[in-house]
């Protein structure tokens, strides 16, 4: 009884982990599309890359090149540009 009242609660903590992990990217993307909103590319960039550090996916890549591209960056742009279309060759698209 003990060992599966532990192995359950491992399995809790680390799906509910993941689960905080997932919702802090989402609300990192947001803030981000509200600084590009706001015409403040650079801190935009800077915080697509930290949720694309914690989650990488197709959507946030894109944002990323995006806002690059808004910045007239293009050597960056062009990296996240192939980090994007390498997230859909991968199967990644949303």
């Amino acid at each position: 009884m003990k060992k599966t009242l532990t192995i359950l609660s491992i399995a809790s903590a680390m799906i509910f982990g993941t689960i905080g992990t997932v919702e802090a990217q989402k609300r990192k993307v947001r803030y981000a599309d509200e600084q590009m909103d706001l015409i403040d590319f650079q801190h935009a960039v800077e915080v697509y890359q930290e949720a694309y550090a914690k989650k990488p996916n197709y959507e946030t890549a894109k944002k990323t090149a995006q806002a690059y591209e808004v910045l007239r960056d293009y050597d960056n742009t062009f990296d996240w540009w192939k980090t994007t279309v390498g997230r859909i060759r991968g199967g990644d698209t949303g």
